[in-house]
């Protein structure tokens, strides 16, 4: 029963550790959250959870309510993380060979 109960409370605090972190790691990204005294902290007892203060706007950029004034959108959930919109870099140019022949080497006397 101590073990199960010891297993359980630490689950709860890696859980808890984790949607701190997303929200900490999101408001590092946006420049009114990161400069702030408290930045943002995930609002665990509300539900859904989500992050303090963090917006994600219409045009799907993110905010921090509290520093900008025309910040609206929907509130951030805990385990947000900020998507790319970038695609990923390809390349059409063929892989380099190499037709050179091995160089034997031998040992030093």
């Amino acid at each position: 029963m101590f073990f199960a109960t010891v297993a359980t409370i630490a689950s709860a605090v890696a859980v808890a550790s984790a949607t701190e972190d997303s929200c900490a790691s999101l408001c590092n990204q946006i420049d009114g959250c990161k400069t702030a005294k408290y930045g943002s902290y995930c609002k665990a007892w509300k539900e859904p959870a989500v992050c303090f203060g963090l917006v994600r706007k219409a045009d799907g950029s993110y905010c921090f309510q509290p520093t900008d004034k025309d910040c609206v959108g929907d509130s951030v959930s805990c385990d947000s993380r900020i998507l790319t919109t970038a695609a990923p870099v390809t390349t059409t140019a063929a892989p380099v060979t190499t037709t050179a022949a091995p160089v034997t080497t031998t040992a030093a006397p």
